[in-house]
């Protein structure tokens, strides 16, 4: 009985070493998981073996086993600031579905730990989503780039991580939130643009036998002359100065013409012997006669310095709208004195009769009225008219 009490100790003893031996000895790895093998007696983490797998494994007791996830995960980054390319604050919501290499799983622990989604991927998504949204406009982030600019952000990040043994699955941007002033101009920009191709099918409606822009009239007796949006880089940088041009011909001839400003409702129109109207009311051109106190307006793009700076020598005043639809439509209804410009006059077919409805003179540098496929207009009051084409081809 003693000796089985002297015993009792050292068996205790040994089961619960051999228990503890078994514990180590026997890891069992869950699914969707693998494990990276750490000798300690060795040369620390394994790197050169495939990482262990699910369910029961054989270790050494006095090595380790770290189990990483290597399922698909994602990371929700909430109201991540950044600038876009005009500098103003947006925020992002924006979700990233990530997992480890299995095969470079010993890589991964070695060089980054455990903790590789705090030290890779969220440093690196929030660069890349800077460098990227940096690029582009508010208005592209809201509308017409999102998915670009997604799938960018995906490419660069799976880029910038591939070589730290972490794949990138997905970049999903499920949130932009703008400032709401720049939120409420973007959507009715939009508004006016879908607003503008509204006009477009009705008048195909209206009208089906007659073609939308023909690229000649004289193929055409009856047709539409439809510019869908004048002041377009006006309208690409949100300044307020943009309008849609329509005009009819019949018999090969202007016939009616109208341009909507859709910021100031503001609708110009007229009709071949009837006169010019804006919202409902006669307009007529200036009656100014007299250079050194006119105000023109002329083209951003096409017409040379050289013309302006005659122009301002002779004491006029000179302004440049970047919308030739209203330049024209303004000096219809005696806003401005003349308009001069090197444009494709005919998607301008209704600025020409609404000067010439409301007793203005539009013709070339030439003087001559037949101008539609020149590329170049003089529209101004019967006053100054002459006058301001003399100053032009005054060499």
């Amino acid at each position: 009985m003693e000796k089985l009490q002297k015993l009792g100790l050292p068996i205790l003893v040994g089961g619960l070493l051999l228990f503890i031996f078994l514990a180590k000895t026997f890891v069992n790895i869950g699914y969707g998981e693998a494990g990276v093998l750490f000798k300690t007696l060795g040369n620390g983490v394994v790197t050169d073996e495939p990482p262990l797998g699910e369910g029961l494994n054989v270790v050494m007791p006095w090595n380790k086993v770290f189990i990483y996830n290597v399922k698909q995960q994602e990371v929700f980054e909430s109201k991540m600031q950044v600038l876009s390319s005009n500098g103003l604050d947006i925020s992002l919501d924006i979700s990233v579905l990530y997992q480890p290499k299995i095969s470079e799983l010993g890589l991964l622990h070695q060089t980054k730990g455990s903790n590789y989604l705090n030290v890779v991927i969220i440093p690196s998504l929030r660069a890349v989503a800077r460098s990227v949204v940096g690029k582009y406009t508010p208005e592209q982030l809201y509308s017409t780039k999102r998915d670009a600019i997604q799938i960018e952000i995906f490419e660069q990040l799976f880029s910038d991580v591939d070589s730290q043994h972490v794949q990138i699955n997905s970049v999903l941007i499920r949130d932009v939130t703008l400032p709401a002033n720049i939120k409420a101009a973007i959507e009715r920009k939009l508004t006016q643009e879908q607003e503008s191709l509204e006009y477009v099918f009705r008048l195909e409606k209206a009208r089906p036998e007659w073609p939308v822009n023909p690229s000649k009239i004289e193929n055409h007796k009856d047709a539409w002359v439809i510019n869908i949006l004048s002041g377009k880089i006006n309208f690409a940088h949100g300044i307020p100065h943009i309008a849609i041009s329509i005009a009819s011909f019949n018999d090969g001839k202007i016939s009616s013409g109208c341009i909507y400003d859709p910021i100031r409702k503001e609708l110009f129109y007229c009709e071949t012997g009837k006169g010019s109207y804006l919202n409902e009311k006669r307009i007529r051109v200036s009656g100014r006669d007299l250079i050194m106190k006119s105000l023109i307006n002329c083209g951003s793009n096409n017409l040379g310095i050289n013309d302006i700076e005659k122009l301002k020598l002779s004491g006029s005043q000179i302004r440049i709208s970047g919308c030739a639809a209203l330049d024209l439509a303004w000096v219809a209804s005696g806003r401005t004195d003349a308009y001069l410009d090197k444009v494709d006059l005919f998607e301008h077919s209704a600025g020409v009769i609404l000067v010439r409805e409301a007793g203005g003179f539009c013709t070339d540098f030439s003087m001559a009225e037949n101008m539609m496929y020149k590329k170049e207009i003089c529209a101004a009051n019967p006053s100054m008219h002459n006058n301001v084409i003399k100053i032009i081809r005054n060499t």
